[in-house]
């Protein structure tokens, strides 16, 4: 029989599910740091707390249950036994227990008829005799060798600055909140009409009190993630423990804030989720092994905030998602040829498994395999006003992604005219409003590129959406606007007839005939009872392919950059001394090979010196013929033991040696000044690093020393 007040019984259930979360949590730790004595100390204060509580309030069975658990733990402590899974996991049965005596205490005011006779006895003759060199932690000892006492920390602690607030109440005020916005953004609707400056002051300073006091209802509303999340790492390691596998469980952005209401409507999803990561997505121990992939697997819970709305994703090293068996199994169920099936893409496929009843897995568990789960979590994201994205790579890794607003209450919002229909905008997704009349409108501004429509919005071309044309509207407004709008599926901007006003709405969910048009997230009731939508700027950007867009914009910039490099890109020059001394260049374009030749290497043919270079015959020209007053015989270049440098030139596919005095280097360089030259073989003078230097022309050598070299000719070779 209880023998308290409803007050402090509630106190005691709050306080003791509180301690028993914590547990939970240190419990699992301990298992991962079996010799960390500040948990196992944590763990036995949090079970003792609970145990004299239950004595405070009444509840005798329930401190029985408790006690076992707690001198089990107090062997643990004393280095009688060694924590390992087994302990671990009797430890969290004994929780369970402690769990559905509470929910019985809170339902019927007493404790029940359970029996956990045979939980007691296990906690009671765990039989497991350790050494002093395997245990936990080393006991403390006193001076007169005896366990030290270590005082437990009761969990019964007053709270003076903090008062508990039943949830139905919040959202209840919250709702009220909503209908006072509505009649708020009336009343303003009225008086704009009337012109009343009395009034008009009055409306600016009650929707000032309205939006402070938003604000407050909203921070009730707020709660940290890691409260929604923390059952979490008992119910993975339950089930990979069932399904003999390895995983280690993280959990990252906890301390992130989120409307409750969101998080309570996001955690069966997140089951789901989970369940298909240890079951489909994470292979068994061997199964890892072969592919080099450690025992265990990780599975990763992580949330982050975006663009004003929240992003919680649920990821996996495991086997990924085969995008070829998702096909096959689409063509076997008839909803595509293998043909359309083929030219699918993967995220055309991805979506596949978010329809109802469709399974890859090749056998049904207890957890997953009927079809059933993915439809449903896409149903209810979307009917929260969010997305879900699959990304994954085939044998490594897959990453479930769903991006959903921070509340489901109120939302600063842009309202918008298209045609007759008004819409709305979240704030959270604009960058800048740009009106546009008809004139000043200019090409440069609207332009279309490769069919594609675009806005120069500074230096950046954007994507440019008709919003009359994704509504399939026909408009002629004499004034637009355009809106720059920034997703994660994509920059753009969008054309709208007109921005009416800047307004917090309240969130309503969308008609169940519009739920599958992803361009809408929810919709609102604006003055005098009139509904206007609520776009999905993320759905517009994908019904409008703004992706592939701007990958077509991006190719068009960088073959326009690829241009402008090439008209301003350097001179790549020969830098030579010709036979005359002089300093020249032969463009690199041109220059095949540099090589040295011997003197007795070379031959004439009809009087024109030649040499045999691999399997061609190439003519000679020595640099020096150009000098009219220089005779031939002093025209040649050789060095001291009877070699000359030849520069190997390509024209038209054939083949010239120029005999050149000295190689200099080879040089990147933007001509200066072009002076006119003086011989017919310098194509014009310029400074290079700072000497005067002769570039060559190739043609007019070439056709200076052999003429009939451009003459085509018929190889007659058998």
């Amino acid at each position: 029989m209880i023998e308290c007040d409803d007050e402090i019984m509630q106190e005691f259930l709050l306080e003791s599910h509180e301690n028993l979360d914590r547990m939970v949590q240190d419990l699992l730790m301990l298992e991962q740091q079996p010799k960390d004595r500040n948990l196992l100390d944590s763990i036995f204060r949090t079970i003792h707390t609970v145990k004299g509580s239950c004595g405070f309030v009444g509840l005798p069975y329930l401190e029985a249950v408790s006690h076992a658990g707690e001198a089990l733990l107090v062997r643990l402590r004393d280095g009688e036994l060694l924590f390992n899974e087994s302990l671990a996991t009797l430890l969290l049965q004994l929780i369970d227990a402690i769990r559905v005596i509470l929910q019985h205490v809170e339902a019927h005011a007493h404790e029940g008829e359970h029996d956990y006779h045979n939980l007691i006895e296990q906690l009671q003759q765990v039989d497991q005799p350790t050494t002093s060199a395997t245990v936990i932690a080393t006991t403390e000892k006193t001076a007169n060798n005896q366990p030290a006492h270590h005082e437990p920390v009761e969990g019964l602690a007053v709270k003076e600055h903090s008062h508990r607030v039943a949830i139905a109440k919040l959202d209840q005020l919250l709702d009220l909140f909503g209908e006072l916005m509505l009649e708020h953004n009336g009343l303003g609707h009225a008086n704009a009409i009337q012109q009343d400056a009395s009034l008009f002051e009055r409306v600016q300073k009650q929707k000032a009190i309205l939006s402070h006091m938003h604000q407050v209802l909203l921070s009730t509303r707020m709660q940290a993630i890691g409260e929604t999340w923390r059952s979490f790492p008992r119910w993975v390691r339950d089930v990979a423990l069932e399904h003999h596998k390895k995983i280690n469980f993280h959990m990252i952005g906890t301390e992130l804030e989120v409307d409750r209401l969101v998080l309570e409507k996001c955690k069966p999803l997140l089951i789901h989720l989970l369940r298909n990561a240890v079951d489909h997505g994470i292979e068994l121990e061997q199964q890892r092994c072969l592919v080099g992939k450690p025992a265990y697997a990780n599975i990763t819970l992580q949330a982050e905030q975006r663009l004003g709305g929240i992003s919680i994703s649920v990821g996996d090293d495991g086997a990924g998602v085969d995008v070829e068996k998702i096909r096959q199994k689409a063509v076997q169920r008839g909803m595509f040829t293998v043909e359309q099936a083929r030219q699918l893409a993967d995220d055309e496929v991805y979506d596949l498994l978010f329809n109802a009843g469709f399974s890859t897995a090749e056998t049904i568990t207890n957890l997953s395999g009927r079809g059933v789960g993915l439809d449903a979590v896409k149903a209810e994201v979307e009917l929260l006003g969010g997305v879900i994205n699959i990304n994954s790579t085939l044998g490594k890794s897959s990453c479930f992604d769903i991006r959903l607003p921070l509340t489901l209450a109120m939302m600063p919002s842009l309202l918008v005219r298209s045609g007759n229909e008004i819409l709305a905008i979240s704030q959270t997704k604009i960058q800048h409003l740009v009106v546009l009349n008809n004139d000043t409108r200019s090409p440069p501004v609207i332009e279309s590129i490769h069919g594609i429509l675009v806005y120069l919005h500074g230096n950046d071309l954007l994507p440019l959406l008709h919003l009359n044309e994704l509504l399939m509207r026909r408009s002629t407004p004499t004034e637009t606007t355009i809106i720059i709008v920034k997703t994660e599926d994509g920059d753009f901007a969008l054309m709208v007839d007109e921005v009416i006003d800047t307004q917090d709405i309240v969130i309503k969910p969308l008609p169940f005939a519009l739920r599958k048009l992803k361009i809408y997230q929810a919709c609102t009731i604006l003055n005098h009872g009139r509904i206007a939508l609520i776009l999905a700027m993320s759905g517009v950007a994908k019904h409008a392919a703004v992706i592939a867009k701007q990958e077509g914009i991006q190719h068009y910039k960088q073959a326009h950059h690829n241009a402008a490099n090439a008209a301003i890109a350097p001179a790549q020059l020969l830098m030579i001394r010709g036979s005359h001394g002089g300093r020249q260049a032969i463009p690199l374009e041109h220059v095949y090979r540099v090589e040295v030749v011997a003197e007795r290497a070379i031959e004439m043919v009809h009087g024109r010196q030649v040499v045999q270079w691999y399997d061609h015959i190439i003519p000679l020209v020595n640099m020096a013929l150009g000098s009219a007053n220089q005779p031939k015989e002093e025209a040649h270049a050789y060095t001291s033991d009877g070699m000359m440098q030849v520069v190997v030139c390509v024209d038209q596919n054939r083949y010239i040696g120029l005999v050149v005095a000295e190689v200099l280097d080879t040089v990147d360089v933007h001509y200066g000044a072009k002076n006119q030259p003086n011989r017919d073989e310098v194509a014009f003078t310029t400074v290079i690093e700072q000497q005067v230097t002769e570039v060559l022309s190739l043609s007019s050598i070439i056709k200076m020393a052999k003429p009939e070299f451009f003459i085509p000719w018929e190889d007659d070779t058998v």
